[in-house]
């Protein structure tokens, strides 16, 4: 066999371990709660251990290089990948897409006939290409958390006005709110969840509250916690301050629906001038046309 097919064999290999990768850590992380049980009961899962010792060595170089990975760090946590064994994962998973597509990448180029200095510099587009690719993905799940965020926000603000109606505390408001709905709202209650295990820790809630703020890119979530960091400093009338923050989230999701409709429309007028219009004048104006050539030619 050549070099080529043995490539090529080599590519078609490591993009199927890619895919199981991905399924493999999706599964695990589906089945975490059961996984520690196992692990207490039985001792540590082959699995389990991989799983720790990236979490192990993405912590060390968190540490080592904060300020080179910081916005990544920060496009990850607004990506929703919190916790360090979610990036861990995360970072598997975009490792094995990156390595499986340069590999195919370079057996197609090695079939190509071409200076070997123009196959090294497209070798190399292609490294950063789809690195800056991935980081694209990464600003785009962002993005789209955040609408996410903002769409749940009008929920969660009614069930925890209700909550706080009946009596209950702060914290206690926050762990029956991200038990009660986590399958309603599964990413308001992550910000939630990491809000009162701070609290819990230890750390004062106003800063708690403001920390997450600091580090969310959805005005709704900011605004919540703004108020929550100040309803536990001062106290006051939180019930109110829910409902008005309720009816401006309602506003702003009237005001974002009033603007896709605007432009909606006028995306519609350039399909109607594009197609319609030249029908309608076929239709129309057709007739008249043809009567008119036929007289003259007569």
């Amino acid at each position: 066999m050549t070099v080529t097919a043995y490539l090529i064999i080599a590519s078609l290999l490591l993009t199927a371990g890619g895919a199981g990768l991905m399924y493999w850590s999706v599964k695990l992380q589906k089945a975490r709660s059961v996984e520690q049980n196992l692990a207490k009961s039985l001792g540590k899962t082959p699995g389990e251990r991989v799983i720790q010792t990236g979490q192990m060595l993405w912590g060390k170089t968190k540490r080592r290089n904060a300020s080179f990975l910081s916005d990544i760090l920060e496009m990850m946590r607004k990506a929703g990948y919190i916790s360090n064994r979610e990036q861990t994962l995360a970072v598997f998973r975009m490792a094995a897409v990156w390595c499986a597509v340069q590999l195919v990448f370079a057996s197609q180029l090695i079939q190509a006939d071409a200076p070997v200095n123009n196959k090294i510099s497209l070798a190399f587009i292609s490294a950063l290409g789809t690195a800056y690719l991935t980081i694209q993905w990464l600003k785009k799940k962002a993005a789209k958390r955040t609408r996410i965020i903002d769409e749940e926000m009008i929920i969660g603000l009614q069930v925890m006005k209700i909550l706080w109606d009946v009596g209950l505390s702060l914290e206690s408001l926050l762990r029956t709110l991200t038990r009660e709905l986590s399958e309603l709202t599964p990413e308001l209650n992550k910000e939630l969840k990491l809000v009162l295990s701070k609290i819990e820790a230890g750390q004062e809630r106003s800063s708690a509250f403001s920390e997450v703020a600091s580090v969310n890119d959805s005005t709704g979530m900011q605004d919540l916690l703004t108020m929550l960091a100040q309803v536990s400093e001062t106290g006051g009338n939180m019930s109110a301050s829910l409902n008005q923050l309720s009816q401006l989230l309602q506003d702003r999701r009237r005001t974002q629906l009033q603007e896709k409709v605007t432009k909606l429309s006028g995306k519609m007028s350039v399909v109607m001038m594009v197609f319609l219009f030249p029908a309608l004048f076929v239709v129309l104006a057709g007739p008249g046309f043809m009567a008119l050539v036929k007289a003259i030619g007569s």
